[in-house]
């Protein structure tokens, strides 16, 4: 530093110091908000953990997301069908995503000609009983061996 700017920051100090103990009022305001910034951060320390709680359930599901994908992969290789159609036995359903659906169903802008496919549970839970009866008489195994294969 020069002379004259060491000069410049002494008098700025003397005048600080000069003014009503400015300097030691500052340093008081300093302290206090010191104080809060820890309480802040101890109050913050569960927020943070929960934070973390939430990053593990997300790679947990994105986990089991990409599980899922391959079980369907090769579910739809046994079968022969390709998983990434629609149903095909229905030309006038309408293929969307639930989040569209919903957007239609709300905005009333679905078209009459379109019919929305009714899902029973109770009829797919027994056809689904039935498929494994009829797989166990003819001693085809229900249980699929599922290695996950690169894309």
């Amino acid at each position: 530093m020069s002379e004259d700017a060491i000069e410049k920051e002494v008098e700025a100090m003397m005048l600080l110091e000069g003014e009503d103990r400015t300097v030691a009022d500052l340093q008081a305001q300093v302290a206090g908000l010191t104080e809060k910034v820890r309480q802040l951060a101890e109050t913050q320390a569960p927020q943070a953990f929960n934070l973390d709680q939430l990053n593990a359930l997300m790679l947990e599901v994105m986990e089991q997301a990409r599980h899922d994908d391959v079980c369907m992969r090769v579910l739809a290789k046994l079968l022969a069908v390709e998983s990434t159609k629609g149903n095909q036995n229905q030309p006038g359903t309408l293929q969307t995503t639930f989040g569209e659906a919903m957007q239609k169903v709300n905005s009333n802008t679905v078209p009459q000609s379109v019919e929305m496919v009714d899902f029973d549970p109770i009829a797919a839970a027994e056809e689904t009983a039935a498929r494994e009866r009829a797989a166990k008489a003819a001693g085809i195994p229900m249980e699929i061996t599922v290695q996950e294969e690169p894309r």
